[in-house]
């Protein structure tokens, strides 16, 4: 573009008076210009260097003598100074033209990064929940081996220390470790940790509800004796031996059948019954 604009400018004939040419005095819109020598002539312009500075004048103002000695033709300049704004123009539009493809191209370049850490952020989240989940298994299957070794007593794996960092019981406080052996919630304890409730579940254990004792005659030849009673679902249990001082009313783990069950004291004892089932 830069090169088209002296292109034009050099077929409209621009040429330059030596300073040695003319030294002369003249005034232009009330300006008084002294020891004036011409510089660049164009078709409608001229730079003057005079006693005070330099100024680029436009010719048709200059004295008609100055005129005709520089060569100034009305329609040749009008020409002139249509082709200069036309040039400027599409000057000016190119320009805009790049800076808008910049723009544009900065704002992909931009959508693309976004894109690239969105990606990102996604695949570590994935990463991250696989470990979860392969953490999680394995605590569940750790979990399963101790409670095989040790059947008849679940509740001792909350009782060793080592065993309760298998458990994930590590991170509770010794009072909630303490309170989590002695209530026997496994079922419906939030503090529990989701393996030890899945190893219980496949083992069998269920929630036991005790309510305590009663009075009741069970046989026509038997006498009123005093029973301890449980309920499970819609079945109740009366049990026997007659009494438990580690079974007070409350909620524990049992695993109940119709003629014998276990429940998991507070203490973290199984503890044996005959039973009389009953709907």
């Amino acid at each position: 573009m830069r090169s088209s604009i002296l292109f034009v400018l050099c077929c409209l004939s621009v040429h330059t008076l030596l300073a040695d040419e003319t030294k002369l005095t003249f005034t232009v819109d009330g300006v008084a210009y002294s020891n004036v020598t011409f510089g660049t002539v164009t078709p409608s312009s001229v730079t003057v260097f005079h006693s005070r500075g330099i100024v680029n004048l436009p010719l048709a103002k200059l004295p008609p003598e100055l005129q005709k000695q520089l060569g100034y033709d009305a329609q040749k300049a009008a020409q002139y100074e249509a082709s200069v704004q036309q040039a400027m123009q599409q000057a000016a539009a190119e320009q805009a033209k790049k800076e808008l493809a910049q723009r544009a191209w900065q704002q992909l370049a931009a959508a693309e990064r976004a894109k690239q850490e969105l990606a990102r952020q996604e695949a570590e989240k994935r990463v991250k929940q696989a470990v979860d989940e392969e953490q999680q298994k394995g605590e569940v299957e750790r979990t399963k081996k101790l409670v095989q070794s040790n059947p008849v007593d679940l509740f001792s794996i909350f009782l060793k220390p080592e065993q309760q960092e298998h458990c994930g019981l590590y991170k509770l406080s010794q009072a909630e470790r303490n309170s989590l052996a002695k209530i026997c919630l496994a079922l419906c304890s939030s503090s529990l940790g989701d393996s030890a409730v899945e190893y219980l579940k496949n083992e069998g254990w269920e929630e036991v509800k005790v309510l305590g004792t009663r009075r009741l005659k069970l046989h026509e030849w038997s006498v009123v004796e005093e029973y301890l009673i449980a309920e499970k679902g819609a079945w109740t249990y009366i049990l026997e031996p007659r009494s438990s001082s580690s079974l007070r009313p409350g909620k524990y783990l049992g695993k109940m059948g119709s003629s014998s069950c276990e429940i998991i004291n507070s203490n973290g004892d199984a503890v044996r019954f005959t039973t009389e089932d009953k709907r």
